[in-house]
This record gives structure tokens, C-alpha cells and sequence, in this order.
């Protein structure tokens, strides 16, 4: 089994982004098309939130309590960014869901890569 990298995880995180959002130009769809670009953004900027409030985490003092309250802080931030988009109607929520779920499908590309 291989060691995974982040630096693997962003390559394939970046792939797949352009891959979907050129997709989505196919739809000539601006609402799933702003929907892929905005999740996709905001996935990517959760994604570096974790990595640097875990690197900050392990050389803190308390280093339970300082992830913790970054990832609520985090998870907050991004709801309500979320509550606000989805109360503009010129962007697809279903597509914007999508954009977020693609850090996690390059996670699962990794790991599928990585064990064999």
C-alpha cells in the first residue's frame, strides 16, 4: 500500500475540478455552470481550511480543543455561505453540492490508487 500524498490529492482534486467544470460548459447552463465553479471554489478552500488548522493544530498546546473549534468554525462559516446561495436563484444548489463532493471524490481517487 502506498503513502498518499496531499500534494497527490490536490493534483487530482485540480484534474477533476477542470473536468467537471468543462463538462458543465457542455450544459451552456450559466446557473450549473456558476453552481460548479462556486462549490468546487468553496470545496477547495474547506479542503486547505483542514490542512492548515492541522498542521496549526499539532503545534499548538491543546491541539484537540484548536481543531475542533476550527472545524466548527469552518463548518459555520460554510453554512451560511450556503443558506446565501441558496437563496440566489441564478445558481444551481444541486451543481454547487457536486462542486463541494469533488475534493471528496479526488480523496477516494487517492485512496483507490494508494492501496493498489
Amino acid at each position: 500500500m502506498k503513502e498518499i500524498t496531499l500534494s497527490q490529492i490536490t493534483k487530482t482534486a485540480w484534474i477533476l475540478i477542470a473536468m467537471v467544470f468543462l463538462i458543465s460548459l457542455l450544459t451552456r447552463n450559466l446557473s450549473i455552470i456558476s453552481g460548479i465553479g462556486v462549490g468546487s471554489l468553496l470545496g477547495w478552500l474547506n479542503f486547505k481550511g483542514l490542512i492548515i488548522t492541522t498542521q496549526r493544530g499539532f503545534r499548538s498546546s491543546r491541539p484537540k480543543l484548536y481543531i475542533q473549534f476550527s472545524y466548527l468554525v469552518r463548518l459555520t462559516i460554510l453554512g451560511l455561505i450556503l443558506i446565501i446561495i441558496l437563496q440566489i436563484k441564478a445558481i444551481n444548489f444541486i451543481a454547487v453540492i457536486m462542486g463541494l463532493s469533488i475534493i471528496m471524490l479526488a480523496i477516494l481517487v487517492e485512496g483507490i490508487r494508494g492501496r493498489y
